[in-house]
This record gives structure tokens, sequence and C-alpha cells, in this order.
């Protein structure tokens, strides 16, 4: 798990029984990997050209962790209990069964970009994987912008159980070796958990993947000239054109209308 969000599980027992969700769904994530079973989470930001979106979650269980999930005749719908989330606006959908595993969706809608990066953390954490992430739409005279940046950051990944006191004194008054114990527990989570992230954007996407010890860095952007307004400007110069030419011809009837009147007046005796 993350700095900050340890969990105190043994070797087995995260799959079998994951405990209260919290949350933060990546420690959940993290929690089940610790029992060796294999995790993908991806998270996808999908920005419209007006800057309203939503933010989608997709988690992938092998078919080892559903077994160990539903150990004992529960199901993954109770065992991994969502319901803060859905409190919290997140639109959850029905677990997925395939002969491979299951999968599950979450998706939570935006109005503006800067909701963005507060969404993202609702999964993640101040110290969990996802970090920075944020989107942004800017439109000038003649262009729109759109860009979504983060990072996805697994360098810290691990159980940390060296950092609590209580656990390591029980440990070792067992003649168990808390180094023993965290090195076999980070080397299951390392391999088990994969979490990606992407983005799309009118005209753009892109996506990354992180394993353990990597850091992934999400950048996606676009700029494109604003279809309206340019049409406005065209229309706004031709009108004015327009008017310019009119004003123009209008002075000249005015100056040979003159003209003519002073050849007359001229010409007569």
């Amino acid at each position: 798990m993350w700095r900050g969000e340890r969990r105190r599980v043994t070797r087995g027992a995260a799959c079998e029984n994951p405990g209260p969700m919290r949350r933060l769904l990546f420690v959940l994530l993290a929690v089940l990997a610790l029992a060796g079973c294999q995790i993908d989470a991806t998270v996808a930001v999908r920005m419209r050209s007006d800057g309203s979106g939503a933010v989608i979650a997709t988690v992938r269980l092998d078919a080892d962790a559903v077994t160990r999930a539903e150990a004992g005749g529960g199901k993954l719908e109770d065992r991994i209990r969502l319901t803060d989330l859905a409190d919290s606006g997140w639109k959850i959908g029905p677990w997925a069964r395939a002969a491979d595993g299951a999968s599950i969706r979450l998706e939570k809608a935006f109005a503006r970009p800067e909701a963005v990066g507060p969404i993202v953390a609702e999964l993640s954490g101040a110290q969990g994987p996802l970090r920075g992430f944020r989107a942004t739409r800017d439109a000038s005279a003649l262009h729109v912008s759109w860009r979504v940046q983060g990072t996805v950051d697994l360098r810290a990944i691990g159980t940390h159980l060296s950092e609590d006191a209580e656990l390591v004194q029980r440990l070792q008054a067992q003649q168990v070796d808390p180094k023993v114990i965290q090195d076999a527990l980070d080397a299951d989570l390392r391999a088990a958990l994969h979490v990606g992230a992407g983005a799309s954007v009118p005209g753009s996407h892109g996506a990354v993947v992180a394993e353990a010890g990597q850091v992934r860095v999400l950048h996606v952007s676009a700029r494109h000239a604003d279809v309206a307004r340019v049409a406005l400007l065209v229309v706004a110069v031709v009108l004015a054109g327009f008017a310019v030419l009119l004003l123009l011809l209008g002075e000249l009837r005015v100056l040979r209308r003159r003209s003519r009147g002073r050849g007359g007046a001229a010409g007569t005796p």
C-alpha cells in the first residue's frame, strides 16, 4: 500500500475478507493484491469540447482474486462494497464476470475541467498512485485548447510494516522476523498491481501504464480553431468590407452629381 494508507493484512486473508471499504478505491486494490491476486486498475478522463466530461475507473480482477473474494459463499457485490463512492456521486456498474475474472466500471461526471483533480483524488487519495491530475480548457479569440495531465507513481508502493511499531513488536514476540514478512508481502504487491491512466480530449488521446517502482506521466492536449468564432469573424469582415464598399459607392455618386452640376452651371450663358 502507500504511506499513510496502511492496513494490517496477512497473506491469503486479504482476498477472502477485504474488510470495510473506504472511500479510497486504490487502498482496496492494494489489499487485494497482497494476497497474490492480479489487479489491473485504469482511470480515464474524457473531456468534451465544452469542458464537461467524466472520470471513468475500470477495475479488473483475475479469476483467482474472484475465487478468493467469494470464498465461503460470498459475492463480489457483498465483499467489495463501494457504497461510499456511490454516495459521493459515482455511478457504480455491475460486476461483469468472465472465465478469466471479473471487472467493474465506475463513472463520475463533471461540468467543468477544474473538477477533475478532486474527483480523481476521491479514488486515489493524497498519498495514492494518481497524483497531480488536472484538466483545463482555454479559449482565445480564434482557438480553443484542452489539456489533461497527471502522474501515476508506484515508487512508494509497499506495506511499510516496519513503520508500525505495535505490529513489529507483536511479530517479534512470536519469533517472526518483520522484515521477512514485509519483503514477502511487498513482492506479492509489486507483482500483482498495475495502474493505468488515460485521457481523451477533442482530437487527441493518450494513455500510460505503471508497474511497481515506476513513474509514468500522462499529458494529453489539443488545440483547434474555434470554427464558430472564425466563421463569425469572416462574416464580420465581409460585412464590414461590404459596408465600406457601399460607403465608397455613395461618395462616388455624390461626387459625380456635384461634378455634373458644376458642368451644367458653367455652360449656362
